[in-house]
């Protein structure tokens, strides 16, 4: 779009002066009112036309600024020369023209259209204004039929053409206060801070970087949000009873900047014991470093024979040992005999070998363990040829592991197990309805003793 500003219209002419007297020259024009891509100004006033010539009309108004520059005006005409009688008033020099408006090219990291780099810029540049006219010489009277010219005056100095003004303003990071942590747990916290200024440029992440030691670089995740302001996420995977140092982050296309950093320690790890009162679901792989103990326990699949309609259960084995079992089947060589080759880590896991031989197809009466177990392996003897074994060894576990923290078969209720005293694991195998009632009415008048007693010489059932 161009807009055209006018200047101010040119000053009036001069007041005729007595005889010999000089009216005063016309005023300047006027400037122009704002830059534009044209900008005209007023042409300077007339000189006066008294006795002599007044002097010149000032020069017009440069042209405005802006990226295609308009020129400057054309100064004010000179002054015309007087007439007096007897006299010859030379005219008035013209005023000096305006300049030319500079040429101006603007960019911001906000607004685009910067250059890329090796690209020409192209602009115009405004022209200086030419010079005012001298004004005419006066006419003088010297008799009949005769006139005096008196000489013209000389034209005015051109204005000077606009210059070239190029600005590309850069983009600043944001900036960024406040980091805060609050719901601090023993794996984590909700951090945040306030991101104040976004330095000009839109936003493309903000978020929170959490370490072990000052100004963390690592652990770094976004937000979400892309505007200025406060914010807050929730961040996990910290180590338990842990100084840790945390901090704000947020970039645009200047970089990245940070906020100060925060601390805080996490708490400590608790000792977890979660009891289920219903019929509990999962899926995936359960790990767990400790014991699992359990009332009853199988695995359940779907059925070989009708996987559609049906599931297959099957009980754990169960001992009060921590018992490994293996297994096979051997054929014996011509002398009767086979060695059974057991895992490289048998010895390593396992003591207290127990042995089972039992011969397949025909009586074998001396079969027997030729050799017992060592360097993970044992012999089996007494057999006929080609005879065909099934040998079972059982091993009880001896690892690090399971000498620190032994399987107790029998403890006193209370303190870390399932139930306290006077609770069952399965109160519906040892109390009756009746029972159940009469112990909370004698355990609300504190009469449990009196309870127990009775129980002892009466049974559950009477």
């Amino acid at each position: 779009m161009t807009v055209t500003s006018d200047g101010g219209g040119g000053g009036g002419a001069g007041g005729r002066g007595a005889s010999g007297a000089c009216g005063d020259g016309g005023g300047a024009g006027g400037n122009s009112s704002f830059a534009s891509a044209t900008a005209v100004a007023g042409n300077g006033g007339g000189g006066g036309s008294a006795g002599c010539g007044g002097a010149g009309g000032g020069g017009g108004a440069s042209g405005g600024d802006s990226n295609t520059s308009g020129g400057g005006s054309a100064g004010g005409a000179g002054g015309v020369g007087g007439t007096a009688d007897g006299y010859c008033s030379t005219g008035d020099t013209g005023g000096t023209g305006g300049n030319g408006g500079r040429a101006v090219k603007t960019w911001s990291f906000d607004t685009g259209g910067a250059p890329s780099s090796g690209q020409n810029i192209s602009v115009t540049v405004g022209s200086g204004g030419s010079g005012g006219a001298g004004g005419a010489g006066g006419v003088v009277n010297c008799g009949k039929g005769c006139e005096w010219i008196c000489g013209n005056g000389s034209s005015g100095t051109g204005g000077t053409g606009g210059g070239v003004s190029i600005t590309w303003t850069d983009p600043q990071t944001p900036t960024l206060t406040s980091p805060t942590a609050t719901s601090v747990t023993y794996y984590g916290a909700t951090l945040g801070a306030n991101v104040t200024s976004n330095g000009g440029g839109a936003l493309s992440a903000r978020g929170t970087c959490w370490g072990t030691s000052a100004s963390p670089t690592t652990n770094c995740s976004t937000e979400g949000g892309t505007s200025t302001g406060v914010f807050t996420h929730a961040r996990t995977g910290m180590p338990a009873s842990t100084l840790i140092y945390y901090r704000g982050y947020a970039t645009n296309s200047a970089g990245t900047s940070y906020s100060s950093d925060g601390s805080f320690t996490t708490s400590a790890s608790p000792a977890y014991q979660m009891t289920f009162t219903t019929n509990t679901n999962a899926s995936g792989n359960f790990s767990v470093v400790g014991a699992v103990s359990k009332g009853a326990g199988s695995f359940v699949i779907d059925h070989p024979l009708d996987p559609k309609n049906k599931l297959l259960y099957h009980s754990f084995l169960e001992s009060p040992d921590v018992k490994n079992i293996y297994d096979g089947i051997a054929t014996l060589d011509k002398n009767g005999e086979a060695v059974i080759k057991l895992p490289s880590y048998f010895e390593a896991l396992n003591k207290d070998f127990r042995y089972q031989l039992k011969p397949i197809g025909v009586p074998i009466p001396n079969l027997h363990i030729k050799e017992e177990e060592k360097n993970n392996q044992f012999t089996i003897g007494g057999g006929v040829a080609n005879g065909r074994v099934s040998w079972q060894v059982t091993g009880i576990r001896h690892d690090p592991y399971i000498l620190a923290n032994p399987i107790e078969v029998e403890v006193e209720k209370g303190g870390d197990t399932p139930v306290t005293k006077g609770q069952y694991v399965y109160p519906e195998g040892y109390q009756s309805a009746w029972s159940s009632w009469f112990g909370q009415v004698t355990e609300s008048f504190g009469a449990s003793k009196y309870f127990e007693v009775f129980r002892e010489l009466f049974g559950n059932e009477k």
